[in-house]
């Protein structure tokens, strides 16, 4: 079995990954490791901060955040929930491209801007 790429923890894109996999997966972890996740994605607490707070070393955060994010993405590869999720959003904006090109004598025989102001909804749901 090969070992899983490493990821930074510190670059704003593997932050905005690890927070949308938390969203989804993050009832899979243990309690004590999303209290600490939610410290270091959430709070914006850095290592020295939670390890002050949880009365553990900085080393001992640092782990529990890489095997969270470990876990967190293995969840990802198995259940692929966040790329579901990613894909039909992305669904949803082709399709708003094409209602946005409709004329406006259409548009209200149509109903239109209903249609639109579901899709909307459709995806604010997908992104919370």
């Amino acid at each position: 079995m090969s070992e899983a790429p490493v990821h930074s923890l510190t670059s704003p894109e593997e932050l905005v990954e690890l927070t949308d996999l938390y969203d989804i997966y993050g009832p899979m972890l243990k309690e004590s490791y999303r209290d600490i996740i939610e410290q270091y994605l959430i709070d914006n607490l850095s290592l020295s901060e939670i390890a002050h707070d949880k009365d553990i070393t900085r080393q001992g955060v640092y782990d529990i955040i890489r095997r969270s994010s470990k876990r967190l993405r293995e969840c990802e590869e198995k259940l692929g929930m966040l790329s579901f999720m990613r894909e039909v959003g992305r669904s949803i904006d082709r399709i708003g491209a094409q209602i946005d090109n409709i004329p406006d004598d259409v548009r209200s025989e149509y109903k239109i801007d209903m249609i639109q102001t579901e899709l909307s909804h459709i995806k604010n749901m997908i992104e919370e």
